[in-house]
């Protein structure tokens, strides 16, 4: 008898530690592949013009897609000062003393385009070679298909 309830307060145990760990983890952020792609070719950008990598940061990541998602639903406009606020507050968070915030409003959803319209535009391109450590891209469609995308690019120094 005694072994017996023994067994039966294991495996008690063992099933409330299981449905216990199966809790949806909270702040996971998954990383689209099309987020992946763009920060990759602002990466081989940066490099071609002899500048460091980007870390690749998810809770940059995780506000950049929340950023692009307030652009798709219309929430924020661009430039709206809302987003610059947001990207502020991470950037003093994570330790950071510079940041920059790009979006970019698209119907093609191509890593490479989309790259090569930032790095095309003398203003972007300036701030994709600025003095900068970590990066975080966010993507997002409205329902007309317009993608938004949001690039954040922070300086958190050693």
């Amino acid at each position: 008898m005694k072994k017996s309830y023994y067994h039966l307060c294991f495996a008690l145990s063992a099933l409330i530690l299981l449905f216990s760990s199966c809790k949806k983890d909270e702040g996971f952020h998954q990383i689209s592949q099309i987020e992946r792609e763009i920060y990759l070719k602002i990466n081989d950008y940066r490099s071609a013009q002899g500048l460091n990598s980007l870390v690749e940061q998810f809770l940059i990541f995780k506000e950049g897609r929340l950023i692009s998602e307030k652009l798709a639903e219309g929430i924020y406009k661009p430039g709206d000062p809302a987003a610059q606020n947001d990207v502020d507050e991470i950037t003093d968070n994570l330790g950071g003393t510079s940041n920059a915030l790009l979006t970019f409003t698209s119907n093609i959803e191509n890593a490479d385009s989309i790259v090569s319209a930032l790095s095309s535009e003398d203003s972007t391109a300036e701030i994709l070679r600025g003095e900068f450590t970590q990066c975080g891209v966010g993507f997002s469609t409205n329902p007309y298909q317009v993608h938004h995308i949001a690039v954040m690019l922070i300086n958190i120094p050693n």
